[in-house]
């Protein structure tokens, strides 16, 4: 097996198209959005990539792309926000602290999920990156998010890699995060040959997006997930998980899961 990680098998293909940077990408950033996510292995990514990557522009900050990414997730002693999401609630929050690496920045970020599937992100700028938001200023969030900061602790992250795609003329944006490492305090999962893309428009249309046609030549579908769920369902296995048990199933039948590799030390 290649000694390689998947974002360096990856890279001759993601050296292809232009670079653009955080600025011009600001016109894509589409705080209200619809996003469609698909969950493929490296080899269908390579496929669909060297069919439709040249169509793109693709985010570099500071000669690197793609990126590093680290994110904490926090919640209520009782899981509150985790099982609003299990339970299918149509107007629903996800709160977490994530950090650029090779920006050198960092975000508190509340991610609204509204009762019309579409996806609103509120967030502010932090100068580190965060566990506990006992004394955070508040004036910036939705004025329904239900919960206190002082009762909200850190309970999993993920880090991984991401690449991100535009095209400005079909005002999409795409993501597509590679090396996904799941954890919770210090023990940490690996999925190496897992890719999750995610399709963010104004309003879903595969036939703007040149990525999302070429997975439906290959009959992929969507597939919803999410890391925080996927991480909190591993890490606390007492935890109802009925609603992501076909997600769960299917990873745990497509893709190897490994230990923690400290690829970001």
């Amino acid at each position: 097996m290649s000694e390689l990680t998947v974002t360096e098998q990856m890279r001759p293909l993601l050296e292809r198209p232009d670079a653009i940077s955080l600025k011009q990408l600001s016109p894509l950033t589409l705080l209200d959005r619809m996003d469609t996510k698909y969950v493929i292995n490296t080899e269908q990514l390579r496929e669909v990539l060297t069919a439709s990557i040249d169509q793109y522009k693709i985010l570099e900050i500071n000669g690197v792309r793609p990126g590093r990414y680290v994110t904490t997730y926090l919640d209520t002693p009782d899981f509150a926000m985790y099982f609003a999401h299990h339970n299918g609630e149509r107007h629903r929050y996800k709160l977490r602290c994530r950090s650029y690496l090779d920006s050198e920045m960092a975000f508190l970020e509340v991610k609204l999920k509204t009762n019309k599937e579409r996806m609103v992100k509120f967030r502010r700028p932090v100068t580190q990156h965060l566990q506990n938001l006992d004394s955070f200023d508040r004036s910036w969030l939705p004025p329904d998010f239900p919960y206190q900061f002082e009762d909200v602790r850190a309970v999993v992250w993920n880090r991984f890699r991401r690449f991100t795609l535009a095209h400005f003329e079909n005002q999409e944006r795409l993501t597509v995060d590679l090396d996904i490492e799941f954890g919770s305090g210090p023990a940490a999962v690996h999925y190496p040959d897992l890719a999750v893309i995610e399709v963010k428009q104004s309003k879903f249309s595969m036939m703007r997006s040149p990525l999302a046609r070429e997975l439906h030549r290959l009959h992929v579908q969507p597939r919803s997930i999410s890391k925080f769920c996927v991480a909190a369902a591993h890490f606390y296995p007492g935890f109802k998980a009925n609603h992501f048990k076909p997600l769960l199933l299917y990873l745990s039948r497509h893709f190897p899961l490994r230990g923690s590799l400290e690829r970001y030390s």
